[in-house]
């Protein structure tokens, strides 16, 4: 998946050695290689990727176990399925019967 820049395999400390230098040079919080895929997995979610189509980019035998493993709430929705107070209250005005006591 990682070839070196003359096509052979890359050694794992090599490869290792090299992605830290990139995201040092960026200026961004190291991680692992692998942790790419999990933030792949769960921003293509957050973005709306039908989950089938995540679990065969992720070899995964059904959408549910992408779903399981990358399938986190992220904060903004959260904010959005919440109900406000003054929300509930005005829906349960409009729903109630006019009639009654």
């Amino acid at each position: 998946m990682f070839p070196t820049s003359v096509g052979t395999v890359y050694h794992p400390r090599n490869l290792l050695r090299d992605w830290y230098v990139l995201l040092d040079s960026a200026k961004v919080r190291r991680i692992r290689i692998h942790d790419i895929r999990h933030t792949y997995a769960s921003l293509a979610i957050y973005q709306g990727l039908d989950p089938k189509v995540l679990a065969d980019r992720m070899g995964h035998s059904r959408a549910s176990i992408s779903l399981d493993i990358y399938g986190h709430v992220f904060e903004e929705q959260r904010d959005r399925a919440a109900i406000s107070l003054k929300d509930l209250v005005t829906r349960a005005d409009r729903n109630s019967d006019p009639l009654a006591p």
